[in-house]
């Protein structure tokens, strides 16, 4: 029996030797694994302790792509401002608005850019994930619509005949779409989809060649089409436009909700960058040249088309912090209108929904920090406006003679010998001058026709009326200036196509209409 147990303990340790034997190997490597563990940390220490990288507190995902407007959220400036708030901060170029906002939805993306109609339109599919906490900049110049040849208004683009070019879905198609709408070119709207291209080079070769009658194009392609192009026109650039081209800073509602804090400490440290950049326009120059790569005339051209908007203008005009002035909610308004006019939205969503002012009230509460920001903040803001001098009938003559487009053109019918407006299109004016928000430095031309009676001065004096009471009607129930109205009887020279098969009387009535046509100095 003690000799079985002997037996049975030598077999015992043999195997015990074996496993160690072949388990030694799996030792080593788990103890090798672990130095450079060890070793890994000891780098990472040793790094850290010999230069300013440094653990955050958190990494702040940002999403945009490579617009020059978002070049702040890619510098160093800013990278720097928000070390100092303990914070890291990695951008994400993403071009396709739909995963942008889609990134905010499933949490990997903390601070979204875009501008407010890529938000409604692509942000619709996910609820809308974030709110507008600020606003970056306003296109001022920098997207136009080039024509070429015989084209020299808006209203020419009216022909089903007419090609056109330019970035499909990116802030170029709704400039065309907002114009589409404002100005009645329905047909224009039809052939939309065939105007697309991938590249703003693409679209400013197909004019150039002469392939397109037209073309949206954005700087510095703008500036080079005028150079470039024999009677290239500039039709219309949103330097004359206000609220339609606007870039935003979108915050996660997460972020808004569980970690205010730190989207504070991204607004302030966005603004205060932004102020130095304003402040020292060789270092903005600088840095815009480097993120783009563009030549430096190339670059200066493209930053004149950018009104950045500072911390003062968000909490003063943007924002209803500091006043009661609120131009996000009149711009998510006013976009969301376009978008529901061309058939891109179904509904509207009440803006305050879309955005939120809780950070700028908070950062506007503390003194010291309202004070640094506030402190010389220059560079391009403001309320775009103007103000109207009185013209005379021969300045008014030649502003007709380059009118930009018709804002309305309808019969209206007004009742024998009388020169009260009907209700019906009373509704129509104030419907097409709530337009005028978006175009600030434009004047308007009333004009009215008749239907040709038995005397032409008797015509001419009843469309002069005519014209006058539309001009008083708006006077009186809008607030557009006095001096920025003309009224302009047409009398019945002007005639319109009869149409085939149309009776007389339904002639005479399309010939009894009202023109608004608007005009910039």
């Amino acid at each position: 029996m003690i000799k079985k147990i002997i037996i049975a303990v030598c077999i015992l340790s043999m195997v015990g030797m074996l496993v160690w034997k072949f388990g030694e190997s799996g030792r080593e490597e788990k103890a090798e694994l672990k130095r450079n563990a060890e070793i890994s940390q000891a780098e990472k220490e040793l790094l850290l302790a010999s230069s300013d990288a440094k653990v955050f507190d958190r990494t702040v995902q940002i999403y945009g792509d490579s617009w020059m407007g978002y070049m702040i959220f890619r510098s160093r400036l800013f990278q720097e401002a928000m070390a100092k708030q303990n914070l890291g901060v990695k951008y994400h170029d993403e071009p396709d608005f739909q995963k942008r906002y889609a990134a905010l939805a499933n949490g990997s993306c903390d601070f979204a850019l875009g501008t407010i109609d890529s938000y409604l339109l692509n942000g619709q599919s996910s609820n809308y994930p974030g709110v507008i906490s600020l606003v970056i900049d306003e296109s001022y110049g920098g997207d136009a619509v080039i024509s070429r040849g015989s084209l020299k208004s808006m209203d020419d683009l009216r022909s089903g005949e007419i090609k056109g070019a330019f970035v499909g879905y990116s802030p170029s198609e709704f400039f065309l779409k907002s114009q589409i709408s404002h100005f009645g070119l329905e047909v224009l709207g039809q052939n939309i989809s065939s105007f697309r291209v991938d590249e703003d080079q693409k679209a400013f070769q197909a004019l150039k060649q002469g392939k397109v009658d037209f073309a949206v194009l954005w700087e510095p392609y703008v500036s080079r089409a005028l150079k470039e192009i024999p009677n290239a026109t500039k039709l219309l650039d949103s330097s004359r436009v206000k609220n339609l081209i606007v870039d935003v800073g979108i915050a996660s509602r997460q972020l808004v909700v569980r970690e205010p804090q730190v989207l504070e400490k991204v607004t302030e440290a966005y603004f205060s960058s932004l102020k130095n950049l304003l402040n020292d326009e060789s270092l903005m120059l600088k840095l815009a040249q480097a993120d783009s790569g563009l030549t430096q005339d190339a670059t200066k051209q493209t930053l004149s088309g950018i009104r950045f908007a500072n911390y003062g203008s968000n909490t003063q005009q943007w924002f209803p912090v500091s006043g009661t002035s609120n131009r996000t909610a009149q711009s998510i308004s006013g976009i969301q209108r376009i978008l529901l006019d061309i058939g891109d939205l179904s509904s509207m969503t009440d803006p305050s929904q879309l955005m939120s002012s809780r950070t700028l009230q908070r950062l506007a509460g503390n003194s010291k920090t309202h004070g640094m920001l506030m402190a010389g903040a220059s560079g391009r803001i403001g309320q775009l406006g103007s103000y109207f001098s009185s013209l005379g009938e021969k300045e008014w003559e030649a502003l007709v003679k380059k009118a930009t487009g018709t804002l309305l053109e309808k019969p209206i019918t007004f009742a024998s010998g009388s020169f009260e407006i009907p209700e019906e299109f009373q509704e129509d004016l104030l419907q097409a001058t709530s337009k005028l928000e978006h175009y600030p430095y434009h004047r308007l031309i009333i004009q009215a026709h008749v239907s040709k009676g038995q005397d032409p001065i008797i015509d001419q004096e009843l469309s002069d009326e005519r014209a006058k009471a539309i001009k008083d009607f708006l006077i009186r129930n809008t607030s557009i200036q006095e001096n920025r109205i003309h009224a302009q009887g047409r009398g019945a020279k002007e005639l319109l196509t009869r149409r085939a098969n149309e009776s007389s009387r339904a002639w005479k009535r399309r010939l009894r209409r009202a023109r608004i046509l608007i005009a910039a100095d």
